[in-house]
């Protein structure tokens, strides 16, 4: 996902509405009350000029010494910045701890997800009040019930003493008998896999370093595949261990030297073939292994061709190829039969669905009677199921107007079921099983969510016309949640969230966090920008390199649509994105900040022109396809700097702006909020308004692992909104 991050609020309402302000925070009068009692002055960052010339262009930046990790002057002036935010938020601490408790009211602590089947068992993940992380389990029974001898891996005991604890790969071998999981304690994404025996629960010598999330079982169970992190943490080598032996000894089968590309490893869910992904922006190439012949080598499946995605896939005896070749650029399904097949053989493949302009193919899941196809259409996820005995395809509907549905765990190929989550922005989740044979839909579980009742709540999807630099208009969808008793008034209290990179698609699900602001009267909404996938292939490719500019007008255009709609005003709207929705919230906060209120940015990816003129930094040389390349391309250079937030930030307003950070984030270096935040103090006229840096020492980008400490991480955002914006 590169410098992906999908937080955003979802939706969910409580009925206890005791349990929420009695009084109407007034953003406006507790801002003034609280900042005229700040015992402490915000910190003043040195400014040490430091200049580069690329490509003829003189670029300063007074803020570069801050990308020092080891320096103690770095350390202590994000000290200063913790206790000034620790001073400035201190009023709210009441208001924390009552969100907290709210969310905290709206979590079943003590739960257990459904049962999936995996050969001879049953594994599933359960929560205990009380405890921080889930515990894995599996049983021999589709039961629900948690019990502690279905135990086999819990993160609790291997947190102690840990402050961060996520778990990577979890794969269990072809037997049934071996565990591979990875772990990262630190936050960077850099992984030790460790294997345990789930029959005498003991842990194996076995330990590999410097993993990523790649890691596939051979088909006799002795050896595993799974990939290695360059200094920049791209996955960019594959191996081969065998089970017994030091990873000292393990086979290097595959290095890509092209830094633009990265590795990914998968397994047909026949089991018959290991596919190894090789991946940057534009173009992809596959490579194979025949898992019945171990002792043979990958094969390409297709040689890289400049501007070709495709990834491959096994059923029955033959392949199948989603692909954007021949400019299908929503992509198209082709086949070809394993015995017709060679890496030169492009001849063979047979169209099995065309490219539609108006269809985005997204994906296909391969059963032994079924393929199952997932689009998008009119901006939703559409699903198809085909019965291979006799070519006819069905449509799957479903009942809300905005929805989402994904796969979930499907690791059976010969079945007629297929287990797919499903939710809306007022629907909690719920797990289906579809009978692709009958047809039939059955609920095998809907998400308990404590003092909610789905009844009180509106959905609903609108269109914000936007025009682009090139005189181009398109409509913007928008998602939108809010109290039924709602009155659309101009008065509303408005949380707007956008991303907008990567053809990354930001679904309208479901999530319990955003209640805790709807009853209070607030209208949540998200923004399908441009750069996302929502609309297609072209609402990626229009919303990236130098047409990037559009995704900060169509947010713009959304915020002006629902001023104008009488949704809410600009005195009542905040803004919120993560990672290049970081960039996005710093990008219209330099051009329009007098359209917001309040802005939260977690780790924000806005000192991206820097970033990405140092080939070093993670992730910068796999990225030049999305953002252009400013150290060879003048053209990039200057098209770069001209929207990026660290460059861009100018004397003038800002509003309230929350930023967060992770000291530990390989995604988006620390030092990048941390220098925009001092570019911020150093240029805003209004000092009243606060300018709060939350930096976690402890984690990365992801946010804090410990389930509660989430919790507490979400109320601390909650209350600096309403902080500043006040509740209905």
């Amino acid at each position: 996902m590169r410098r992906g991050f999908l937080w955003h609020f979802g939706t969910r309402d409580s009925q206890r509405q005791t349990r929420f302000c009695s009084e109407p925070l007034r953003g406006g009068r507790f801002l003034e009350r609280r900042m005229s009692g700040s015992k402490r002055s915000p910190p003043v960052a040195e400014r040490v000029e430091r200049t580069v010339t690329v490509h003829g262009r003189v670029l300063s930046d007074p803020y570069f010494w801050m990308s020092d990790r080891s320096s103690e002057k770095v350390r202590a002036y994000i000290e200063e910045e913790r206790a000034y935010q620790e001073d400035v938020m201190g009023d709210t601490k009441s208001l924390q701890k009552q969100i907290y408790d709210e969310l905290l009211g709206r979590m079943k602590e003590d739960d257990s997800t459904v049962p999936y089947k995996h050969g001879p068992w049953y594994y599933y993940r359960a929560n205990k009040k009380g405890q921080p992380y889930s515990i894995y389990c599996r049983r021999s029974d589709a039961s629900v019930t948690f019990e502690e001898k279905d135990v086999v891996l819990d993160l609790n005991e291997l947190s102690v003493g840990r402050e961060y604890v996520s778990l990577g790969i979890y794969r269990v071998s072809p037997c049934h008998r071996v565990l591979a999981y990875s772990m990262d304690y630190i936050g960077n994404e850099r992984f030790l896999v460790s294997f345990k025996d789930m029959e005498t629960m003991r842990h194996l010598d076995d330990k590999l370093p410097e993993t990523y999330y790649s890691l596939e079982w051979n088909k006799d169970g002795r050896s595993v595949y799974y990939t290695t992190l360059d200094e920049s943490n791209r996955p960019y080598r594959l191996w081969r261990h065998v089970m017994g032996t030091s990873a000292s000894e393990d086979a290097l089968l595959y290095e890509e030297e092209d830094s633009k590309f990265m590795l990914d490893l998968e397994k047909t869910r026949d089991g018959k073939w290991l596919i190894l992904n090789v991946n940057s922006v534009l173009t992809s190439e596959c490579l194979l292994l025949d898992l019945e012949r171990p002792e043979s080598e990958f094969v390409v499946f297709y040689p890289r061709e400049f501007g070709v995605d495709y990834s491959v896939d096994h059923q029955n005896g033959r392949f199948l190829i989603l692909t954007d070749e021949g400019g299908a650029r929503n992509y198209k399904l082709m086949s070809v039969l394993v015995a017709d097949w060679t890496p030169s053989s492009k001849q063979n493949w047979v169209e099995v669905i065309p490219h539609r302009p108006e269809v985005f193919l997204k994906s296909i899941d391969c059963f032994k009677n079924h393929l199952v196809v997932w689009e998008r259409e009119g901006g939703f996820k559409t699903l198809r199921v085909q019965d291979l005995r006799t070519g006819e395809f069905r449509r799957v509907c479903f009942p809300d107007a905005v929805y989402t549905i994904g796969s979930s765990a499907n690791y059976e190929y010969d079945t007629d079921l297929l287990r797919v989550v499903y939710s809306s922005l007022c629907v909690p989740k719920t797990v289906l099983d579809y009978n692709m044979d009958t047809l039939s839909c059955e609920v095998k579980k809907e998400e308990v969510v404590p003092n909610y009742d789905k009844t009180q709540y509106a959905i609903s999807r609108d269109y914000a016309e936007s025009s682009s630099p090139d005189g181009q208009t398109v409509r913007v969808p928008i998602s939108m949640v809010y109290r039924k008793d709602l009155k659309l008034d101009g008065n509303n209290p408005t949380l707007l969230y956008g991303y907008g990179s990567y053809g990354i698609c930001i679904e309208p699900g479901f999530s319990s966090k955003c209640f805790s602001l709807v009853d209070r009267g607030y209208v949540y909404a998200i923004a399908h920008i441009r750069g996302g996938g929502e609309m297609g292939r072209h609402w990626h490719d229009s919303g990236k390199l130098f047409e990037k500019k559009n995704t900060f007008v169509d947010f713009v255009a959304v915020a002006k649509h629902l001023i104008a709609r009488q949704i809410t005003s600009a005195d009542r709207l905040a803004i919120l994105g993560g990672s290049a929705g970081g960039l996005l919230i710093g990008a219209v906060l330099n051009t329009h900040a007098s359209l917001f209120r309040v802005a939260v940015a977690k780790v924000p990816f806005v000192d991206c022109l820097n970033t990405m003129l140092d080939a070093s930094i993670p992730l910068t040389t796999n990225e030049y396809e999305e953002w252009g390349n400013p150290l060879e391309d003048p053209r990039a250079f200057d098209y770069i700097r001209s929207y990026a937030p660290y460059e861009n930030v100018r004397r003038g307003d800002y509003p309230a702006t929350l930023v967060q950070a992770g000291f530990s984030d390989s995604r988006v270096a620390y030092w990048e909020p941390l220098k925009w935040v001092a570019m911020l103090r150093y240029n805003k006229s209004n000092p009243v308004t606060p300018l709060v840096l939350d930096m976690k020492m402890d984690h990365g980008h992801m946010g804090a692992s410990d389930r509660y400490r989430a919790l507490e991480e979400d109320a601390y955002v909650y209350a600096f909104i309403l902080w500043q914006v006040g509740g209905g």
